[in-house]
């Protein structure tokens, strides 16, 4: 659709309709049994999107998603931007309190929930009085209980269209909000435009397109046209800032996103669907999610015809050095790439890998990309900081003035967001990376960076998983601490270890402590979880 001149605008909604009008056949989504073209899932989403106008959800309402991957999630964020309201994201695990809480937080005006969370969301009703308009989200095997008030989501998207409702008013400044943990601790919402986050996030219609990022909206269903053939895999909840990036960028590509129909991460499963739907692009979470990858495949040699997959990425968590070379083995011709990003910075791109052994990543020379020391002072080159970006960013911290001020800052006359991520510049401008600044260990006055030291247990031959965390020491300050899975192949002992990360790292990087558990306790896309893991390593 169009603005009021008559021409499409950057909002995501609009984007997506110059797509689906110049590819409308082509495959956009596809999930358990559901395929839909380019031009089937406008035309849903369109009547989502009016049946929601109807109901009273307007531009600027919030519109939360309670549901676990399916084709009524994109459906619904399609038709959310399209209205100009704010999606945001709820984690399907929460409970009573926690739904009640973000809930409230973003002053929901309407929630698209998973059947199953009906009686859930009844409750939260009648105690969120803001929030009038639910749509209940059936699958073909759920009972329909005569309790639940929402509208029946295949209601919803079967009524009629009104265009120039729909589409009246969109712009670029339309706004999303997006739910993390990040680097703030308890979940706070940051608050993007869709143009903002169409060119910091999803790639700006350029993410695989040689020219790079488009300028004007009407040219992306040119680029849609001229794509290859490719399918991308999300095998993330989609409740994840991460995970829907990466599927609007596929949509936005042109390309066909398929969505894993299993609730827990089924390694087997999805070896199945990239036999099946030719994936060329396979995209996860680091080490969680390779391990069990790459043991299905070890497991079941010749199971499966995978010739099709191209590009292995990976995003929010590392994949060590003997992860990428086993996925090598299996793939000679595969290309892998790391991302780094943020909820708060979107993403900041791939970097090399191959640092010599100091820190993690390094980035090249960028003119978006800066280290900002302590005293707020763009660093030197040889000096250690803060890798910022500026450029297109967030408008800040939703309802928090005072956690905005701290992370989105005013240097040389540009607004930085500053990522969190320790960094030091180096003499030719690229920036050395090292982790994040809360994951730094101070051991007798040696700073340590975690993720540094992960990259080496993690390689030993008997470990699976690894983190890295401290205790408090008496001497040092504070001790280094290896939270180990094991293969179950060989005990694990601490010296062993040692002399093992020994080969390659300083000896006061080492780790002090080694506690050997069954599992890593993880989220469901691979991140640790840092309360149970400061708790292992006390113990």
């Amino acid at each position: 659709m169009a603005d009021k001149t008559g021409q499409p605008t950057f909002n995501i909604g609009d984007l997506f309709d110059e797509i689906a009008t110049a590819i409308p056949e082509r495959p956009a989504l596809v999930w358990s049994d559901d395929c839909l073209s380019y031009g089937e899932l406008a035309d849903r989403s369109d009547r989502l999107a009016n049946t929601l106008l109807k109901h009273g959800v307007k531009r600027g309402d919030r519109v939360g998603f309670y549901l676990h991957n399916c084709t009524a999630y994109i459906v619904g964020l399609l038709a959310t931007f399209k209205i100009g309201a704010i999606y945001f994201n709820i984690n399907y695990r929460y409970v009573a309190d926690e739904l009640n809480q973000i809930v409230a937080d973003a002053g929901a005006r309407a929630l698209v929930h998973g059947a199953e969370f009906a009686d859930s969301v009844s409750l939260l009703r009648k105690q969120c009085p803001n929030l009038a308009v639910t749509v209940s989200v059936y699958q073909p095997e759920d009972p329909r209980p005569d309790t639940d008030d929402s509208i029946d989501y295949d209601y919803a998207t079967s009524g009629e269209i009104d265009h120039e409702a729909i589409s009246s008013g969109r712009s670029g400044d339309d706004q999303l909000l997006i739910y993390t943990g990040g680097t703030t601790g308890q979940p706070k919402g940051v608050l993007w435009t869709q143009e903002d986050l169409f060119f910091a996030a999803l790639g700006g219609g350029g993410q695989m397109h040689p020219e790079g990022p488009i300028t004007k909206p009407e040219q992306i269903g040119e680029r849609a046209k001229s794509s290859p053939p490719v399918a991308i895999l999300a095998t993330s909840p989609l409740m994840h800032g991460a995970a829907m990036w990466g599927s609007l960028i596929a949509l936005l590509g042109g390309l066909k996103l398929v969505l894993t129909d299993t609730h827990k991460f089924d390694a087997e499963a999805i070896w199945g669907l990239v036999e099946s739907e030719r994936i060329t692009a396979l995209s996860t979470t680091g080490d969680a999610m390779a391990a069990p990858l790459l043991e299905a495949l070890e497991a079941n040699p010749g199971r499966w015809s995978l010739d099709s997959l191209m590009v292995k990425s990976w995003g929010g968590a590392p994949m060590t050095e003997s992860f990428r070379n086993r996925f090598r083995d299996h793939f000679p011709h595969i290309q892998l790439l790391s991302g780094l990003g943020s909820t708060e910075s979107g993403q900041s791109g791939s970097g090399n890998l191959d640092t010599g052994g100091d820190g993690f990543m390094i980035m090249a020379p960028r003119e978006d990309l800066a280290v900002i020391k302590d005293d707020r002072n763009m660093a030197e080159p040889g000096e250690m900081g803060i890798m910022a970006r500026t450029g297109h960013l967030p408008q800040g911290y939703w309802n928090d003035p005072e956690k905005t001020a701290e992370t989105f800052i005013m240097v040389d006359g540009k607004r930085w967001v500053l990522t969190g991520d320790s960094a030091k510049l180096e003499p030719d401008g690229s920036l050395r990376l090292y982790g994040r600044d809360s994951n730094t260990i101070n051991s007798g006055g040696e700073k340590i960076f975690a993720e540094e030291v992960e990259e080496v247990v993690r390689s030993h031959p008997s470990v699976r998983d690894a983190v890295v965390t401290s205790v408090a020491h008496e001497r040092w300050g504070q001790a280094v601490v290896a939270i180990a899975e094991t293969t179950g192949d060989d005990d694990l002992e601490l010296e062993d270890l040692r002399m093992f990360c020994g080969e390659k790292l300083a000896r006061y990087k080492l780790p002090k402590r080694l506690v050997v558990v069954e599992q890593i306790p993880r989220t469901p896309v691979g991140k640790a979880k840092m309360e149970e893991i400061r708790h292992l390593a006390k113990t």
